[in-house]
């Protein structure tokens, strides 16, 4: 089917811009940079992931829509003839629709976690390539006021400990690493009741995509520790780490369900730990706008061959979330979405790997 006529149009703002000599991420630019649209092409007509209306099928995270509906308006209008069809049921969905190629890209409210990345591999033997473009911390503020937590380590109110750090958590919770095993609260600083006590790990059997995106990237892939008491889920971690002040636990997004009857009450006993990146960094609480080293991040994966160049029309949507415009609108959506853009010195990071 050929696309329509009006898709294959350029719009005369980017075409300005090309003529100008100024593409985004020009080397004078603000970081970040500026979002000046470029003139493309539009998706030919066999791509896979066209719906037969000619709109451009997308696949992924449902609380990143609003998100994504946000950057769908400024794309549209820089590009007139553009359209998208968001289909957004959930992250797990997102990396099946690019191995399926019935979505140009993944959006996702998480890392992919290592059985998405192998499934796509095993598919086409390359990983997708993983754009991050912001972080996902209390998601659905209106259902479940005053907000989620993120994946965040928990503690008994009656436990002193004040803060961890990664490195930290890494030791507490897994095994193997070559600084060796935090295996008493003492070596945590804690003094008095705690000085000999051992340090009571559970961790739900459940073991979702924060755990396998824990020990994959930010505890080093290291296994769990031998001594922690698995749980069926995340509700029997809070009830036991709440009964338990040498108890700690690390756990997904809370609370785990609306309007559940122990949320109140459990919530009471238990205290999120701040963390850090490092002892002199800044340790988050995991308040709105304040990152917490277990958030998870705002993504969006896409199928990239190794040694291809992506094509022009989705490299360019790519540059708008990653530009100041679309950091702006990431950020105007902390209070009502949890959502933290990136920090300025990752962000040419992320848009290195278009070229």
């Amino acid at each position: 089917m050929n696309p329509p006529a009006a898709f294959r149009a350029v719009s005369i703002l980017a075409f300005a811009c090309l003529a100008a000599g100024r593409p985004a991420g020009a080397a004078d630019d603000p970081v970040p940079p500026t979002y000046r649209p470029m003139p493309v092409a539009a998706p030919s007509a066999g791509a896979p992931y066209l719906l037969p209306d000619g709109s451009i099928h997308v696949i992924g995270n449902d609380l990143v829509d609003g998100l994504f509906a946000r950057f769908n308006e400024i794309y549209t209008k820089a590009h007139p003839g553009f359209r998208f069809s968001m289909q957004m049921p959930g992250s797990p969905a997102g990396i099946p629709g690019i191995i399926s190629r019935k979505s140009a890209f993944a959006p996702m409210g998480r890392e992919a976690v290592v059985q998405e990345l192998a499934g796509f591999k095993a598919r086409f033997g390359y990983e997708p390539t993983d754009f991050q473009i912001g972080y996902d911390q209390s998601p659905n503020p209106d259902i479940f006021p005053p907000a989620k937590t993120p994946s965040a380590i928990w503690i008994s109110v009656k436990n002193p400990l004040p803060k961890l750090t990664v490195e930290q958590a890494a030791r507490v919770f897994t095994t193997g690493g070559g600084a060796g095993d935090i295996t008493h609260w003492s070596q945590l600083g804690l003094g008095g009741e705690w000085a000999t006590r051992e340090i009571h790990v559970y961790l739900p059997a459940n073991r979702d995509a924060v755990f396998l995106f824990s020990a994959e990237d930010r505890f080093g892939g290291r296994p769990w520790t031998r001594r922690a008491e698995w749980l069926p889920g995340v509700r029997n971690v809070m009830a036991a780490v709440a009964q338990d002040p040498f108890g700690i636990g690390l756990i997904g997004y809370w609370p785990p369900d609306y309007g559940w009857d122990r949320q109140g009450e459990l919530q009471a006993q238990l205290k999120i730990v701040a963390m850090g990146e490092s002892e002199d960094g800044h340790f988050s609480h995991a308040g709105l706008g304040d990152r917490y080293p277990l958030a998870g991040g705002i993504h969006i994966y896409v199928d990239r061959a190794p040694g291809k160049q992506m094509e022009p029309w989705l490299a360019d949507y790519i540059r708008l979330a990653l530009s100041k415009e679309g950091q702006a609108i990431i950020a105007s959506m902390t209070g009502s979405d949890g959502f933290i853009p990136l920090e300025p010195e990752k962000i040419a990071p992320q848009l290195a790997k278009l070229k």
